[in-house]
């Protein structure tokens, strides 16, 4: 880097990375889609497979929405 580089962003360290991939999977692992919803963005599209092909596709602005729409 030299002092022509534009200034760097804040890059998440590899652990602070790894923190969220664990709190994925735990959440995933207690089916808890609200708290798997709540690492991600608000925009979310919920797509549903049955046999190998979209059964359900639903888009929403609200994670909390999204997890509502998963349990049906």
């Amino acid at each position: 880097m030299n002092e022509h580089d534009p200034p760097r962003k804040h890059q998440p360290h590899a652990d602070d990375n790894l923190a969220v991939v664990k709190r994925l999977y735990d959440a995933f692992g207690r089916r808890d889609i609200a708290a798997v919803l709540g690492e991600l963005t608000d925009f979310v599209h919920l797509i549903a497979l049955r046999h190998g092909r979209v059964a359900r596709f639903q888009e929403f602005f609200d994670t909390y929405a999204a997890g509502e729409a998963f349990r049906v």
